[in-house]
């Protein structure tokens, strides 16, 4: 178990992902804007296709992340537009063990 000081959570490592704790422990990785998922709706934040179904984003914002068919990656179904939504985006982007989350200011 790697705790997030940043959010101040718990969130397992699941080892048999490709996942990089050390995005968690020594800063986070920016999604590549040359790789964004096809399936994301326009608009400022998306998913890259380094994405692995990990889960722990569409616990942060269901709103907003879906997997697609296969459910082999999430991406953007809705771009956020309150400020709880930005909110729940800002934490999926955090919390992304891969860092395929990602976002325009980056």
């Amino acid at each position: 178990m790697v705790k997030i000081k940043k959010l101040g959570i718990n969130k397992p490592l699941n080892p048999s992902l490709n996942c990089r704790p050390f995005a968690i422990v020594y800063g986070h990785p920016v999604a590549d804007k040359t790789r964004i998922l096809k399936e994301n709706v326009p608009g400022k934040w998306y998913v890259d296709d380094s994405c692995t179904p990990c889960h722990v984003c569409l616990e942060e914002a269901p709103k907003l992340l879906k997997y697609n068919e296969d459910q082999t990656y999430v991406y953007f179904f809705q771009q956020p537009q309150t400020p709880e939504e930005l909110d729940a985006a800002q934490r999926a982007l955090d919390i992304c063990p891969t860092g395929s989350i990602g976002n325009d200011n980056e």
